[in-house]
């Protein structure tokens, strides 16, 4: 009987925080929430991305761009907002901190 227990302390812990990654001020705001909602985080997860419904022969140059923006852009600026943060980006030799990236 202590599942259910565990399980609404996690789901107490959650935020969820709409952010669009291609916006340098709103990823930036995401890390700042996060750090006020909990505390500094130890993991950076990067994960978002996009896949255009179309064969290569035929997707539009814009679905392309959006891929690149959302995909690379996205994870850049996540990454750079959470190093900012906590000083990972001064100092690249901390262990203390770690940045990924799955898209």
């Amino acid at each position: 009987m202590t599942r259910p227990r565990q399980r609404s302390r996690i789901i107490e812990r959650l935020v969820f925080i709409p952010v669009d990654v291609r916006d340098a001020a709103a990823v930036a705001n995401l890390v700042a929430t996060a750090e006020q909602a909990f505390e500094p985080p130890a993991v950076m997860i990067a994960n978002a991305g996009i896949v255009p419904n179309a064969s290569v022969l035929n997707v539009d140059v814009s679905a392309c761009d959006a891929v690149i923006e959302t995909n690379l852009r996205g994870a850049l600026l996540s990454c750079q907002a959470d190093g900012a943060e906590h000083g990972s980006a001064r100092d690249p030799r901390s262990d203390r901190h770690h940045l990924i990236h799955r898209p």
